[in-house]
């Protein structure tokens, strides 16, 4: 223990002199009729006029004269200011140590910790002073427990921050949020409800609420057939929305409030324009069965969407290319996608070459579903399943030889696969260089769309 306190001695002795603010003599210009109010006022004055340098100098001469906590939080603020945050760490430490009851310099120092992302050393700063945090200092508690694996916490913490702050619309936003991003629907409109009756109606609550009536299934909601005079498709009537006419003068299918397409027109209507927004509405539409619906959405923001691309956006794009048959397309969102991330790219390939070999299947283009599921096979080598199914084909287009290659490598792969029967029984057939005349040979190279 004793050179543990040698060490922090020689440490506490060496950096006092660097700040003068503590210095145990009086200060010389408060001797000469300066008062400690006086510099202090002049040193917020100058650090209004962002004159940096003399309100360093003024506000240390301030702390020197009388080290109350208020003067040293704003001689913090000034030596932030001047790009010195250490030293601004440094006087909180120091006047800590002197004041440890003292709230303010507790919020002043987490701010500080905060800044340069030190969370776990922020925390018990803010814990301290908790009944005099400001929203701000609600939602960097809330992000330092989430960066320190304790989400739970950061919850709580939004929760409090509500309770003591109600009409704050950010906090409300992340204590929204929190439980989004946690995947309860239903806590989520709760919330939403509690700040549309503290706050008022937003669209990016209706927003909000969209994301969660779509993740619990909610899509169109219990539609109702309405009869609206002189009402059009797209139309609020009666706190629904007409989405789909009917046969009849004046019928339509109606949605509720109590629905994603519902709360997501809402919010566009009423002046949310965002990537994210577009893109909810045009995934509700895709998953309805409406692929034509969707893809008119997204061709219309597709400058804004497609000019500098996040993944979301692209994966709904080739979502949306597949669901019409656009096949060409789609792959080329998919290599859009694998080209943003490499380290998902051979499994985001994978999955696509699958997609792309099933569709060219339903379509009975052999050719084409055989050279997918060689790219997909290339790219997993290994996988079990996918080289039986290759096999299989092979044998059934006349390729024994081909075939035979397979079925010896998945047994190597997996003696017990649940196709080893079959396996063994084709390799034990005689071999027939052409037992299928006319049928259709898989493509094992070239070049394919």
């Amino acid at each position: 223990m004793r050179p543990l306190l040698v060490v922090t001695n020689v440490i506490v002795l060496s950096y006092l002199p660097t700040v003068p603010a503590f210095s145990q003599s009086a200060d010389p210009a408060a001797a000469q009729g300066h008062s400690a109010k006086e510099l202090f006022d002049r040193g917020c004055q100058a650090l209004e006029r962002a004159d940096t340098t003399n309100a360093v100098q003024l506000l240390r001469r301030a702390v020197a004269a009388r080290p109350d906590p208020a003067y040293v939080c704003k001689l913090a603020e000034a030596f932030c200011t001047a790009s010195q945050a250490r030293n601004a760490e440094r006087v909180l430490t120091i006047a800590l140590e002197r004041n440890p009851h003292a709230l303010n310099l507790h919020v002043a120092l987490a701010r500080q910790l905060t800044a340069r992302a030190a969370f776990a050393e922020a925390i018990p700063h803010y814990r301290a002073a908790d009944e005099c945090l400001s929203p701000t200092d609600y939602l960097d508690l809330a992000r330092g427990y989430r960066a320190t694996d304790a989400p739970r916490l950061a919850s709580n913490r939004l929760d409090a921050g509500v309770k003591r702050h109600p009409a704050d619309r950010a906090l409300r936003a992340a204590w929204i949020n929190d439980a989004l991003d946690r995947a309860q629907w239903a806590t989520a409109l709760h919330r939403i409800r509690d700040s549309v009756e503290r706050l008022g109606p937003c669209p990016q609550y209706n927003f909000y609420a969209a994301r969660a009536y779509f993740h619990q299934g909610t899509h169109l909601g219990p539609i109702r057939a309405l009869r609206v005079r002189n009402g059009r498709v797209g139309d609020f009537a009666r706190g629904c929305l007409l989405f789909r006419a009917l046969r009849g003068q004046h019928a339509f299918a109606a949605c509720p409030a109590e629905s994603a397409l519902y709360q997501v027109r809402k919010a566009i209507d009423d002046g949310l324009d965002t990537p994210e927004v577009h893109l909810l509405h045009a995934r509700i539409w895709l998953t309805v069965g409406r692929a034509d619906v969707a893809h008119a959405i997204l061709e219309s923001r597709a400058a804004v969407l497609l000019g500098e691309p996040i993944d979301d956006a692209l994966a709904l794009f080739a979502d949306v290319s597949l669901a019409r048959g656009d096949l060409a397309d789609y792959l080329q969102f998919m290599h859009r996608r694998a080209a943003l991330d490499l380290e998902k790219r051979d499994d985001l390939l994978f999955d696509a070459y699958l997609k792309l070999a099933e569709a060219y299947n339903a379509r009975g283009e052999e050719v084409l579903f055989g050279a997918f599921l060689y790219r997909a096979l290339q790219l997993r080598p290994h996988d079990a399943t996918l080289l039986a199914r290759v096999a299989n084909i092979e044998w059934e287009a006349g390729r024994e030889r081909i075939a035979a290659k397979l079925y010896r490598k998945l047994l190597a792969l997996d003696p017990a696969h649940e196709q080893r029967m079959l396996a063994l029984e084709r390799l034990a057939a005689p071999p027939d260089a052409d037992p299928h005349p006319g049928r259709v040979v898989i493509p094992t190279s070239g070049n394919t769309p």
